[in-house]
């Protein structure tokens, strides 16, 4: 046994340059017994085999952690045991908590556990680094403070509140839901899933090559930053409300069954469409690449027509579907239909109009219009693709035409080339569709 305490009130203070160690076989560095209202100042160092330091059953105590301390080992409390463990806590305020002044310069790391379900834990200031598991009532990382989970932490608490710096590295993860009002960082090199939910008004910043995978609900309204790897949102509320950047040579995976998405992304990074099902972006985006690998992406939605932007270099894949009523592939961007992929403007139930940069239409894509109303300038009630630049046709044209009549199906600007290799038509006799001036068929 290093040292151990009996009694009520007491203050047990290790200094810089002071070892207190226990080296037998159930060996506790400091052990309190029936202690009752114990401060202990760890400034210098705790070792024990079997506990650094063991707060026993009904004790209550304040454990101050200072800058220059070295705990080797674990913090274990007793059940009934109750108390409050503060990191990086000036000399002077000691025992006061999370009202205490930080200490900018503290930087401590425990390699053991704090098994402590009783206890308040705060980190006041300086960086607090854990490798393993961390219980406790609830933990508050100040705003001047860093908290760094690493190795195999597991942060399990009632309350998570981040006001300061908390990342997330290496196999680390928590258990509970965090309350996010200042940095959250995951940084790790392997693919994770948060397992609980993020809320808060805090920036989110992504590091590290892994995959973050989010499929939780959250009510954050604070920004994410992707600055490496990729973010994978199955639930398309995880994010929050807030603005999302995809950095360049950075990924953001659509892949929920939700309907609808709302936020605006911006960077020069890549957002991929996955999932059979169909999603409305709503947003005003400016990005570098929008890739529709899978499914239908819809560009707004008929009750905000021209409202939603994606101004991003567009492809759509075989077996997916590019629809909407605003804008995709502008300003500079070219929408491009691969063979196997689909144009179809509006969405499965209204026809629509949808704008674009330049468009390519490659060999074996398929474009398909509804049209309701004949000699119709204003396209309204029909399918219409609007392009800002060049026009290259290619693939399969389907159409249905209600009532003979002329249609246009493409306004452009710019150039027009190519030309498509089938029809799929339905329409009253006399009928005809047009881009510009040209009319490329013919109903007899």
């Amino acid at each position: 046994m290093g040292i151990r305490n009996d009694g009520e009130n007491n203050t047990l203070v290790v200094s810089p340059g002071i070892v207190v160690s226990s080296t037998g076989h159930d060996g506790v560095g400091i052990l309190l017994v029936n202690s009752m209202g114990t401060k202990l100042d760890i400034n210098g160092t705790v070792k024990g085999k079997g506990a650094s330091i063991y707060f026993n059953t009904g004790s209550r105590y304040t454990l101050n952690v200072m800058k220059g301390a070295h705990i080797e080992g674990d913090i274990v409390t007793s059940a009934k045991s109750t108390g409050t463990i503060t990191f990086g806590t000036k000399a002077d305020n000691l025992g006061r908590s999370i009202a205490g002044q930080a200490d900018s310069n503290f930087n401590f790391t425990l390699s053991g556990k704090i098994l402590t379900p009783y206890a308040v834990t705060s980190m006041l200031g300086g960086t607090t680094t854990f490798l393993n598991r961390v219980e406790s009532i609830s933990v508050t990382v100040a705003e001047q403070a860093k908290l760094i989970l690493s190795g195999n932490a597991v942060l399990d608490c009632n309350t998570l509140t981040n006001h300061g710096e908390l990342t997330l590295a290496d196999s680390a993860t928590v258990a509970r839901d965090v309350q996010n009002n200042g940095k959250l960082i995951i940084a790790k090199n392997v693919d994770y899933t948060f397992p609980t939910k993020i809320n808060g008004a805090g920036p989110m910043f992504k590091f590290g090559a892994g995959k973050l995978i989010i499929d939780k609900y959250s009510t954050r309204t604070g920004t994410t930053d992707i600055f490496c790897g990729s973010i994978e949102l199955r639930d398309f509320h995880g994010l929050g409300s807030g603005n999302i950047a995809v950095n360049p040579d950075t990924y953001l995976y659509l892949n929920s069954t939700n309907t609808y998405f709302k936020n605006n992304i911006f960077g020069g990074g890549t957002v991929v469409k996955l999932g059979k099902n169909s999603v409305t972006m709503a947003g005003q985006s400016a990005f570098g690449k929008l890739v529709v690998d899978q499914g239908t992406l819809i560009v707004g939605d008929k009750n905000n027509r021209g409202f939603a932007n994606v101004y991003a270099a567009v492809e759509v894949n075989s077996g997916a579907t590019l629809r909407g009523f605003g804008h995709a592939g502008r300003p500079e961007g070219t929408v491009t239909i691969n063979s196997g992929g689909t144009l179809a403007p509006g969405d499965n139930d209204t026809p629509g109009n949808l704008a674009v940069r330049n468009l390519v239409l490659k060999a074996g894509s398929r474009s398909k219009f509804r049209l309701n109303v004949p000699n119709n300038a204003a396209h309204i009630d029909n399918d219409v693709v609007y392009i800002g630049g060049n026009l290259t046709l290619g693939g399969t044209l389907e159409a249905r035409a209600k009532a003979a009549g002329i249609y246009g199906l493409f306004c452009y600007t710019g150039s027009v080339s190519g030309k498509f290799s089938s029809y799929d038509v339905k329409a009253a006799e006399g009928s005809s569709f047009k881009y510009g001036s040209y009319t490329f068929i013919s109903v007899p």
